[in-house]
């Protein structure tokens, strides 16, 4: 199971939840860029920094698609770039940041920077300036292709273009000379709005199932580690419609947490407060977020310095605890970005779209039934089920492959909570893995599936494993062996 998982590694895993910042394209990430250009990874270490950890990521510079912005005009532009990203672990502290990028020696990327010293990640849009040379094409942190448009710009794709082509649209774009980008109706930031009722309708059928009170019969909204998947998009015909409780055992759903106001330009518990009660709202009675000055899930205003443009919130993990960082300064798209963290602490996966989009494309986005459906079937579902078919399995095993290494907050395949997915969640995804029965086991009287760890050789002559009167395969009496046969 363990070599599956690491064969599987560099499978394209979803991000972790939280963290948010502003939607960019292609066009505007290299607007934003102070320095573009390709490289291989060198080296990645750690170093410690009073109580942060932070990411030291030394890059060998094959060719500069920008000026270096370090380089005087008589200078030699450099040959090896250093980029410190919050988070790590050194000297057996750890410090993990919701979203940031992986580093692995000897990858092939193209990187879009801020000169910026100081930021918790220097690459524009927090993760959307780093691109690896993968399958045949450049892949962004959420799977998708950089690659050309039908008119030859810049664009998100889900096929590969040759990394030749990709580099020299890179060049037009920061000469000024690249065509004006085509709409891609499948790029769109939002889905097309279902057609209004006309009129109040019939009275509603009453052998029909009203959605997320019944978890198990519909579609699991979005299957944790699953890229590509665009949950925010489901039910949208449901919205504003009213709500029906969610399915759970005796309580309702509840998160505690703390803030800290100092340090911004408005009262953060108050804008906490109302994105909690956007939450609450969604289903009255089921859902309950509420302050607690001795909980270990905090917000406060961060440090100016460490966030770029249309970066909005950071979670930062220590062991224990995460403390929610938030932009000091006014921004339209602040409100959604408390929305997705108070989403996350309730303990939802990150989505493609919607308010549980990592990256914010509609500022108005709030929670709806699609994020009530998925809320209802993480509380109805073993965690260990990881696919949510109702077994822990072989598909459980590919989704904990995919999100095996990576490190966050509130990942799905992270059964033991630590913040990464290592071999201690594969060992509880062994525990309660079920394996199939024995082929004809089910015909024999009070024999059951042995147990994970529990398949014991029989003995000989062991009443309950010897099925009377049915022949054994071919070393039967009067079946020849056939030669030709598998």
């Amino acid at each position: 199971m363990l070599a599956m998982a690491l064969a599987l590694l560099l499978a394209a895993p979803p991000p972790a939840a939280a963290t948010t910042y502003v939607a960019l394209s292609p066009q505007e990430v290299m607007a934003l860029a102070d320095a573009v250009f390709t490289a291989t990874v060198a080296d990645v270490t750690a170093r410690v920094d009073g109580d942060d950890v932070w990411t030291v990521v030394t890059l060998s510079v094959e060719e500069w698609l920008t000026d270096d912005p370090e380089s005087g005009a008589d200078e030699a532009p450099r040959s090896e770039v250093v980029l410190e990203l919050l988070g790590g672990e050194a000297e057996g502290r750890r410090l993990i940041v919701s979203g940031s990028p992986t580093w692995r020696p000897g990858e092939a990327v193209l990187v879009a920077a801020h000169a910026n010293a100081g930021l918790a990640s220097p690459l524009v849009g927090f993760r959307q300036g780093l691109w690896r040379s993968q399958e045949g094409g450049l892949v962004d942190e959420d799977g998708r292709f950089l690659g050309l448009d039908a008119g030859g710009a810049l664009a998100r794709s889900d096929r590969p273009e040759a990394p030749t082509a990709v580099v020299d649209a890179v060049r037009a774009t920061l000469a000024g000379e690249a065509p004006e980008p085509v709409d891609d109706p499948e790029d769109a930031d939002e889905p097309a709005s279902p057609a209004a009722p006309e009129g109040p309708g019939p009275p509603e059928e009453p052998d029909e199932p009203e959605g997320p009170d019944a978890p198990g019969d519909e579609e699991p909204a979005g299957e944790p580690g699953a890229a590509g998947e665009e949950p925010g998009e489901r039910a949208d015909e449901d919205a504003g419609a009213a709500v029906a409780p969610i399915d759970l055992p005796d309580e309702p759903v509840a998160a505690r947490y703390a803030v800290d106001d100092a340090g911004g330009p408005l009262l953060l518990s108050e804008r906490v407060a109302a994105a909690a009660a956007a939450w609450a709202e969604l289903a009255p009675g089921d859902i309950e977020v509420l302050p607690d000055p001795g909980a270990d899930h905090g917000f406060a205003y961060g440090a100016q310095e460490l966030f770029g443009p249309g970066v909005l919130t950071l979670s930062l993990a220590r062991p224990g605890a995460v403390r929610v960082l938030v932009r000091p300064d006014e921004h339209p798209a602040l409100d959604v970005a408390l929305r997705h963290e108070v989403g996350a602490l309730l303990g939802l996966p990150p989505a493609a779209s919607g308010v549980m989009a990592m990256a914010v494309a509609d500022p108005d986005a709030a929670p709806g039934p699609a994020d009530l459906a998925e809320l209802a079937a993480i509380h109805a579902f073993e965690p260990a089920d990881l696919d949510r078919d109702g077994t822990v399995g072989f598909g459980d095993l590919l989704v904990m492959a995919a999100e095996y290494g990576r490190s966050g907050v509130n990942l799905p395949a992270d059964l033991d909570g630590d913040g990464d997915v290592d071999d201690d969640d594969l060992a509880q995804l062994r525990r309660a893995y079920t394996f199939a029965p024995p082929a004809g086991a089910e015909a024999v009287e009070g024999v059951e599936p042995a147990a994970p760890g529990d398949e014991a050789e029989p003995g000989p002559g062991d009443p309950e494993t010897e099925v009377p009167d049915e022949p054994e395969g071919p070393s039967a009496p009067d079946e020849p062996e056939d030669p030709d046969g598998p």
